[in-house]
């Protein structure tokens, strides 16, 4: 009989043991598939590209591999990228609207170099079907002869950025935007300090999409 004891409290330990493994190996397997859901692609999309990229591409229009214009290219590559992620109506708008309300709106482009190169390709298409848009053109052609990159890689290239607002400014009356939006438009300048030139610069692009009717007409 204290045998049949001793044979039972021997496999009632075996079973608490292996039930505590089971355990264990549960919790571990769990925590293994939380970090793998970190790294998914949604968590590393290009919006959160860091300084130097452009679409999740290690690129500036400075890069000696930039090409701008032809098929071949960081340039191409880059702008393939935004095409694909701008490639409906609705998610133009939503561009827009973020851009032209940068001091509420949490931003669909972190990056602002992000946002150079859409300008960059509404402006290629618009000089080839309108005519009266060529002053943006030749703010494109700046761009391509790197007059808004004399300052550092993205987010701090305030100096050639400062440019670009400038320029969009000298230009803006010829898309013939409404009222409350010239006047945005020439207030940008003075409504913001130093320290919030990167709602400026926001501002600036997505008035200058908005008055292009950039959500109808694509890239």
């Amino acid at each position: 009989m204290r045998f049949v004891s001793c044979y039972f409290v021997v496999s009632l330990a075996a079973l608490v043991s292996r039930s505590r493994s089971a355990n264990a190996f549960a919790t571990t397997s769990s925590g293994g598939g939380a970090s793998a859901s970190s790294s998914s692609p949604k968590a590393n999309s290009c919006n959160n590209a860091q300084s130097g990229d452009i679409f999740g591409i290690e690129a500036s229009w400075s890069s000696p591999d930039w090409n701008w214009g032809s098929p071949f290219g960081l340039g191409h590559d880059c702008a393939l990228r935004c095409r694909q992620t701008f490639a409906t109506e609705e998610q133009r708008r939503e561009l827009v609207n973020s851009l032209v309300h940068a001091d509420t709106d949490t931003q669909i482009l972190s990056n602002f170099e992000d946002v150079k190169l859409v300008l960059a390709l509404a402006w290629q298409r618009a000089r080839k079907f309108d005519p009266d848009l060529e002053s943006f053109g030749q703010v494109l052609d700046a761009m391509a002869d790197l007059r808004y990159e004399n300052g550092n890689d993205g987010e701090e290239n305030m100096d050639g950025d400062r440019l670009l607002v400038q320029d969009l400014q000298k230009r803006y009356m010829w898309l013939k935007p409404e009222v409350d939006d010239k006047i945005q438009m020439n207030m940008l300048l003075y409504d913001h300090h130093d320290d919030d030139f990167d709602i400026v610069r926001r501002k600036a692009a997505g008035l200058v999409l908005k008055s292009m009717d950039f959500a109808v007409e694509g890239l």
